[in-house]
């Protein structure tokens, strides 16, 4: 996803962009070493690096694992008997490029949602005059305008609802999808207890 679309994105869900990950199967796949999945999986588990932040288990993909730059940088030396060092190194660049991006996008929707409508407003007005002007860059400034809507239109009584709205039925198809994943989670916890 680009730049420009993940600042819309960002904007339009009041939220941050979640960080990036890249899949433990991906990467043995890209090396023609899927096949080796279960093993790779377990040799990261047995070493004690998956905490939950850095490297996390895809439960909807399950043995496979999601890292980020600090997961794959703690994991190399496991993931080099593999995968060439070359392509880890170049996955692990593409990942703190990612992250890079990810940071920058953020601060800038983070900018946007400080501002009052007011300032919105008039930074509209301002950027519209510019992009009508023929020595003006003619994508920046249309995409600046593009931006400040989508943050007026996020703030509007309606985006409000229907963003409350979506999080309750994504809630209840996740509550109804797995129900008996919950249900022996819960009675686990309860044996546990």
């Amino acid at each position: 996803m680009k730049e420009k679309d993940k600042l819309t994105e960002a904007i339009r869900s009041r939220k941050d962009i979640e960080p990036a990950r890249i899949s433990l199967r991906k990467l043995l796949t890209a090396g023609n070493m899927e096949h080796y999945l279960k093993l790779c999986s377990d040799r990261i588990a047995e070493n004690e690096r998956i905490d939950g932040a850095n490297t996390q288990i895809n439960f909807a993909d399950f043995p496979d694992l999601l890292f980020n730059s600090d997961g794959l940088w703690d994991c190399r030396h496991i993931l080099e008997d593999y995968l060439p060092a070359d392509a880890l190194m170049d996955a692990w660049q593409l990942l703190l490029d990612e992250e890079r991006t990810n940071r920058e996008v953020n601060s800038v929707a983070a900018a946007f949602r400080k501002m009052k409508w007011q300032d919105l407003l008039k930074y509209y007005i301002k950027w519209r005059a510019r992009s009508r002007k023929e020595d003006a860059g003619q994508e920046v400034k249309p995409l600046v305008c593009r931006w400040i809507t989508a943050e007026l239109r996020s703030r509007s009584p309606f985006s409000r609802i229907w963003r409350k709205a979506n999080r309750a039925l994504t809630r209840f198809y996740v509550r109804v999808k797995y129900r008996r994943l919950f249900a022996i989670m819960r009675t686990a916890a309860e044996k546990h207890n």
